[in-house]
């Protein structure tokens, strides 16, 4: 089978693969990759991606590259005149996703992180494993580094009359007393190219000056700690989460995590293609994979306004949308007050004035949460109030926590509903409580553009 496959010309629509581990007969749901042509004589498949809509990005690099490698191990699940999948085990498709972090190239011996992902794999199969286990009573965190570095030895930190002994991390990782060892965002497991033990990483970095990675947030202190010495700066890492999450990030970036029993790719370009690359897409998507992996549910919209300079139709939307009494940037609670004075429209009481004045008090002066001043974690646990959180496209934060008026006799949830409700005026994300990341756009904010997780 020639690994070489995928043309790209056939790729026209981004895709998480959310639904791609679902089998192409399943009702009710849309099948992305397919497959568009098999030549049987000459081992060659052609495939393309169903456009989910059109709003929808393209597919980035990465994950043409991805499409590759699970190709090639989805070869044994056609059937015998190799035109349909007849089984689409999971067992390939963990397969492919350790061939795809473990080098995206796997000719260039330099860039690899494993010399077997057999190996890889393994240790993704004990964690599954430990994933639905307990240790005196509480759930289990792991996590390993593995270098891109080919220096890093299994025999450098031992002493001299065990050296020529080495432990594979799959042989000992059942075992119980490796539960306690390796808690993520404080410690792991340095192992080598053969996945043999290496030594025990500890935290050790000033908290103080942290870079936010896409990554969720109790490991970004982790991967700043590996960025600030050069023997770790290009690593693979491999962790188990309390929830049950298991993680591969590569390069800074969360690219994968298993979740309910199924494998997600995550991109953190997905908002990039509706928002434009910058500082508030980057805040903003790391802030609903925060909420993904806290596991509280959330709901943020964006609206196309800049708070400093509203217009009547801007300040309609926010009061049609909102109480008024939600609304927590002060300028803009006062401008729509204006406007309510204006034409003539009675404002409702506030019946709950202590909790505006505890969150402006958290909230602070600080508003913006692209500044750097502003704390990621800040952004975390105020998406998690219950009610939904409002920017401005210059990331100023509007409301927080606050209802959201949807249309009467909606059928989906109350969460959703607000969500799409969201969107008629922006861009507005869901994240559910299981994780799931849901996105919406201003033309059909009814429809799906992306999903993550």
């Amino acid at each position: 089978f020639d690994e070489q496959v995928a043309d790209t010309n056939e790729i026209d629509a981004y895709s998480t693969f959310d639904k791609f581990f679902i089998p192409p007969d399943y009702e009710g749901h849309n099948w992305i990759l397919y497959i568009k042509d098999v030549d049987s004589k000459n081992k060659l498949m052609k495939f393309a991606i169903n456009k989910k809509n059109e709003y929808s990005g393209q597919v980035t690099s990465y994950e043409i590259n991805f499409i590759r490698k699970l190709l090639v191990n989805l070869w044994p699940c056609l059937d015998d005149d190799k035109t349909s999948l007849k089984n689409l085990s999971p067992y390939y498709i963990q397969l492919a996703i350790c061939d795809f972090v473990n080098a995206e190239k796997k000719e260039e011996q330099k860039g690899i992180y494993v010399n077997n992902t057999k190996e890889l794999n393994l240790l993704l199969n004990n964690l599954d494993i430990w994933s639905q286990r307990t240790y005196e009573g509480e759930r289990v965190e792991m996590v390993f580094v593995i270098p891109k570095s080919s220096h890093i030895n299994s025999q450098d930190n031992t002493e001299n009359e065990s050296k020529s002994e080495t432990i594979c991390i799959n042989d000992v990782i059942k075992e119980d007393f490796m539960a306690p060892i390796a808690n993520v965002g404080y410690s792991a497991i340095l192992l080598d190219r053969d996945c043999n033990i290496c030594k025990h990483i500890s935290l050790d970095t000033d908290t103080t000056k942290l870079t936010n990675y896409p990554v969720p947030y109790k490991m970004n202190s982790f991967i700043n700690y590996l960025n600030q010495r050069d023997e770790f700066k290009q690593c693979l890492v491999i962790a188990l989460i309390e929830n049950g999450d298991i993680l591969l990030i590569r390069d800074n970036i969360l690219q994968f995590a298993r979740r309910r029993g199924q494998w997600h790719l995550f991109n953190n370009t997905v908002l990039d293609f509706l928002m434009g690359s910058d500082s508030i897409s980057s805040m903003l998507y790391n802030a609903i994979l925060d909420v993904s992996f806290a596991h509280t549910g959330g709901c943020i919209g964006v609206w196309e306004m800049d708070k400093n300079s509203l217009t009547d139709a801007q300040l309609d939307n926010l009061f049609k949308i909102f109480d008024i009494n939600d609304i927590y940037d002060l300028d803009v609670k006062r401008q729509l007050e204006s406007y309510c004075v204006q034409k003539k429209i009675k404002i409702k009481t506030d019946k709950k004035p202590w909790k505006r004045s505890a969150l402006r008090k958290i909230i602070g002066t600080e508003m913006n949460i692209s500044n750097s001043s502003f704390a990621r974690k800040k952004v975390q646990e105020l998406l998690g109030i219950d009610g939904a959180m409002l920017l401005d496209k210059n990331g100023n934060i509007i409301a927080v926590g606050a209802i959201v008026q949807i249309d009467g006799g909606s059928a989906t949830g109350g969460r959703l509903a607000a969500t799409q409700s969201l969107a008629k005026h922006g861009i507005a994300i869901k994240v559910s409580e299981d994780g799931k990341i849901t996105g919406f756009c201003q033309k059909k904010p009814e429809e799906e553009v992306f999903n993550l997780g």
